[in-house]
């Protein structure tokens, strides 16, 4: 399957340089980068979902942020741990079909909380 991994690059690495030269930030939003440490109050869980995936627009941690492109194609070179995992999913999702859920939780930040309590900031 790195073979898929090669195309898959191939792709996220010309999205890179489309989206820096159109001057658009060229990889995933990360959640961790928007949100101050002091801006969340609690995390909730909301167990098993499906969400759509036109919903999903970056990832949770910056430490994922630079693995992909905007447009989620990989990045990183074929002889990284990353790829290798990324081969792997690539490999059971082709093979056996989605069979793991994705996490996923809900964050609450401190302005949202007044909103809903009728806090005053």
């Amino acid at each position: 399957m790195i073979e898929e991994y090669r195309k898959a690059l191939h792709r996220g690495k010309r999205d890179l340089r489309r989206d820096t030269s159109a001057g658009v930030y060229p990889y995933l939003p990360a959640l961790d980068a928007v949100l101050a440490p002091g801006d969340t109050v609690g995390e909730v869980r909301l167990g098993t979902m499906e969400i759509p995936l036109e919903k999903v627009v970056g990832t949770r941690t910056e430490g994922r942020q630079r693995s992909f492109s905007r447009t989620f194609m990989p990045v990183l070179a074929p002889t990284t741990e990353f790829a290798a995992k990324w081969s792997n999913l690539y490999a059971i999702q082709a093979t056996e079909g989605l069979r793991d859920p994705v996490k996923s939780t809900s964050t609450c930040t401190a302005s949202a909380s007044r909103r809903v309590t009728g806090e005053s900031p």
